[in-house]
């Protein structure tokens, strides 16, 4: 809206409208439904009508309504440290002793370390990206740990996790580092997509 690129805001948001217009599918988005539903469908409403009659006026309706979820969207996200499998994604919590590796372990010629379950609750690190951890359960009984970051280009999080790697070697040969085991944990960086 800033730029006065009105097409390019209304295809960005073409799909958000598109996807409610389906309807909820979980606790989570039957929430937000109820919370934001009404302001986001007045909202369309009012770039609808802005289609047709071209006035500015129109459009500053719709997007005062956009700001206004969108400031009460930011206000909520510094709250939201954990995600709840049963109200964002019961079918994933439901999944169990599936036949799919864990993600990053496949060998050729070894055995297969295949998802037993994903844990029940995803954390959500507070950084710019708010990365989601998400913990599985092999099926050798061990956890494995991912950061589940969406919408980036995962070469630079790899170089840092190999950073991270140069940096622990160094600790482990310092004496005093390596006599308190001090360590930077890190991830696998593995493009799903």
């Amino acid at each position: 809206f800033a730029d006065h690129n009105v097409a390019g805001m209304l295809a960005v948001l073409k799909p958000m409208h598109d996807r409610m217009q389906k309807g909820p599918e979980t606790k989570r988005e039957i929430s937000f439904q109820q919370q934001l539903g009404g302001e986001l469908q007045e909202a369309l409403e009012w770039c609808n009508k802005y289609q047709v009659s071209k006035q500015e006026k129109d459009l500053q309706h719709a997007w005062d309504l956009y700001y206004n979820v969108f400031r009460q969207i930011n206000k909520q996200l510094p709250r939201m440290t954990h995600l709840e499998l049963q109200l964002v994604s019961p079918n994933l919590l439901a999944a169990k002793d599936l036949q799919l590796s864990i993600p990053g372990l496949y060998r050729p010629g070894q055995p297969i370390v295949s998802i037993a379950s994903v844990e029940d609750t995803l954390t959500v690190i507070t950084s710019k990206q708010r990365p989601r951890k998400c913990t599985m359960m092999g099926d050798d009984g061990k956890k494995y740990t991912y950061l589940l970051k969406g919408h980036e280009d995962l070469r630079q999080d790899e170089r840092v996790m190999q950073l991270f790697g140069l940096v622990n070697t160094l600790l482990h040969n310092d004496r005093e580092s390596s006599r308190r085991a001090l360590q930077i944990v890190r991830y696998n960086v593995i493009p799903l997509s």
